[in-house]
């Protein structure tokens, strides 16, 4: 049984002008269809289609361990038809819903999964409230903006089992309860801080962390040790703040010294990794010599990190439309760029 995608292609014969011979034609498909682990449907004809085979061979359902529904933003659907398919299948462990911001509230009310354990959807999340409090077996949630204007609606809810997490910064501190090993931290909106969501962490055993800090959040890195010194990995993603009169080219890391002393605060820290709009270099400092400053440090007598072995940095280029992407590693006592190479400026910056 393969594990790829399942493939909901129409047939013409399904279209023909009895339904007899519609029954027997869709009948005939989902004896022939192939029994697939991971389904992902991307609209409306192909979700109707999923029913309708499924109706004749139920297996084709239950074999399903991983859900993603996702329909483009700005197209009505019936949200009848995506109850009806949610339905079906009860073996799925992981679910992934990105849907239109038409869908009604009550979208998932009543549907239930034994064996989830992963959620990723971009619903509001006034939305997730009973289907969460239903499924106490999820371990990782995936949310985007909350929809609420100040209370977040999870934040009365028990979820002290999730230990990844990926939702935005005025959230975290309601969902976070104490076992959070990866998380994902979203500044949303202008005045995000991402200081609270650290804070909301510190009882957390952090092991991972991405976040997301505005230009001038310069004690970013201090915070970030304070609360989660056991960190092994750590991704910053600086935002740009709303357009300003001056461009600022101050930055965290700019103090080489004060940088390599932080670092040496997350001793258990092996990979770093950084995406700035500007350039991390200058006219007299090269990327190889901030790179070992930061690992090693800029004095003569200094101490080198003891566990930092990979610096990956996604840095501005001067030009519009592109960015630097360059990966250092540490051999021996030195470190060398393996590779460097310039993306667009929509790069994803999955490592």
């Amino acid at each position: 049984m393969s594990h790829h995608g399942l493939s909901l292609r129409g047939n013409s014969s399904m279209h023909s002008p009895t339904r007899s011979r519609q029954h027997e034609s869709l009948s005939a498909l989902a004896r022939v269809t192939r029994l697939q682990k991971v389904l992902r449907l991307t609209s409306l004809e192909k979700m109707e289609l999923f029913i309708a085979l499924a109706g004749h061979n139920g297996a084709i359902a239950r074999v399903i361990e991983d859900l993603d529904i996702s329909l483009p933003s700005r197209t009505g659907y019936p949200a009848l038809v995506l109850r009806e398919l949610l339905r079906l299948p009860r073996n799925i462990e992981t679910l992934t819903l990105h849907l239109p911001s038409t869908s009604p509230p009550t979208i998932l009310n009543g549907l239930l999964f034994p064996r989830l354990t992963v959620l990723t959807t971009n619903l509001p999340h006034h939305c997730l409230v009973s289907f969460l409090t239903a499924h106490p077996g999820i371990v990782s949630l995936t949310v985007q903006a909350c929809g609420a204007r100040h209370t977040c609606p999870l934040r009365d809810l028990n979820l002290g089992r999730m230990s990844q997490l990926q939702c935005p910064a005025r959230c975290l501190a309601g969902i976070a309860h104490g076992h959070v090993t990866s998380a994902t931290v979203n500044l949303t909106c202008m005045t995000s801080m991402a200081a609270v969501a650290i804070n909301a962490l510190s009882t957390s055993p952090l092991w991972t962390l991405t976040i997301d800090f505005f230009a001038d959040d310069y004690d970013i890195l201090t915070r970030i040790a304070g609360a989660a010194p056991n960190l092994r990995k750590l991704k910053l993603l600086e935002k740009p703040r709303a357009q300003r009169r001056f461009h600022h080219t101050r930055r965290p890391w700019n103090d080489v010294h004060q940088w390599h002393l932080t670092l040496l605060r997350l001793p258990y820290l092996e990979e770093l990794l950084l995406r700035t709009h500007l350039t991390v270099t200058g006219p007299r400092r090269s990327e190889d010599t901030v790179v070992s400053a930061w690992a090693n440090g800029a004095l003569s007598r200094t101490t080198r990190h003891p566990n930092l072995f990979h610096i990956a940095l996604l840095q501005g280029t001067g030009v519009a439309a592109g960015q630097r992407l360059s990966h250092w590693f540490k051999t021996g006592s030195a470190w060398e760029r393996i590779s460097s190479m310039v993306v667009g400026s929509t790069h994803s910056f999955v490592v």
